[in-house]
């Protein structure tokens, strides 16, 4: 033929609802214009003619082109112009894959008497506790050839499925980690809505005591009675509070006074009752 026309459109999986450019370069003797023949799953046909583009690259040559919007069903078409045309080619449609239910399960380590939380959906971002155990279930719309965790760091998890068809992501928290899901379908289409989530990890502070500062230099009498106020804070909340009674640092007496080597000695442990403020 002294006209040939090749097709452009290399991708012949395309996702529903997204638009989309025929193309196909011409060489040979060029004509000004063609045809596009597109047929329907339905057998019907339908004609556009399309006039010749030259190219905005210098040194290739022109083509046609056509827009196609809002893709819904599979079509075939062909190009055609003076005595050439293209073999027919069939575009197939699909739906992109989409999370259908998501499960987040969160069990604290057992010390901190923080309850375990399960919530449906995918946070963008939640909180945990140094040590908690992260249960993540994820189902999908259709089958998937591949389930991905893709973590900001560019390091990911490829989730396998189980026997209930969901994937499943578990792991005790140690480092905050933020993440995406991505899925690629059968079709080999991917999520367009890939949801990203943070799991940030706090540690475990310890407490802190505050006491009065009347109290810190004091001299008593064997038989007096004292009442100390102090002040006590943790993250988690105080379960147990002690005071301790240690033996004075210095031995001897007069200037035969000396520090003991083996430091502070406790004398006693008396238990403070905590009443209503307990876990506070």
């Amino acid at each position: 033929s002294l006209t040939q026309i090749q097709s452009n459109n290399s991708s012949l999986m395309q996702p529903r609802g997204s638009s989309l450019m025929l193309t196909a370069t011409v060489t040979g003797r060029p004509r000004e214009s063609g045809t596009l023949l597109m047929r329907r799953q339905d057998g019907s046909e339908e004609t556009h003619r399309i006039l010749l583009q030259n190219s905005s690259e210098p040194g290739n040559a022109p083509g046609f082109a056509f827009p196609i919007k809002d893709l819904q069903n599979d079509f075939s078409f062909r190009f055609r112009a003076g005595d050439g045309q293209t073999s027919w080619q069939t575009m197939k449609v699909a739906d992109r894959p989409t999370l259908k239910n998501v499960e987040l399960r969160i069990a604290p380590p057992e010390y901190s008497g923080i309850p375990e939380t399960q919530s449906a959906g995918l946070p963008r971002s939640v909180r945990v506790l140094e040590g908690s155990r992260v249960t993540l279930k994820l189902e999908a719309s259709e089958q998937l050839t591949s389930m991905l965790l893709v973590g900001d760091d560019r390091m990911s998890h490829d989730l396998s499925i189980g026997d209930d068809g969901c994937y499943q992501w578990d792991v005790q928290m140690q480092e905050s980690w933020a993440f995406r899901t991505v899925m690629e379908n059968t079709s080999g289409l991917s999520n367009e809505l890939q949801s990203r989530c943070e799991i940030i990890v706090y540690r475990d502070q310890a407490p802190t005591v505050d006491v009065d500062e009347q109290f810190r230099d004091i001299s008593l009498r064997p038989d007096d009675t004292l009442t100390i106020d102090f002040e006590a804070r943790d993250d988690l909340g105080i379960s147990r509070a002690e005071l301790v009674i240690m033996d004075p640092v210095p031995t001897g007496s007069g200037d035969d006074q000396n520090t003991n080597p083996s430091g502070p000695k406790e004398l006693k442990t008396i238990p403070i009752p905590l009443g209503d403020q307990a876990g506070a």
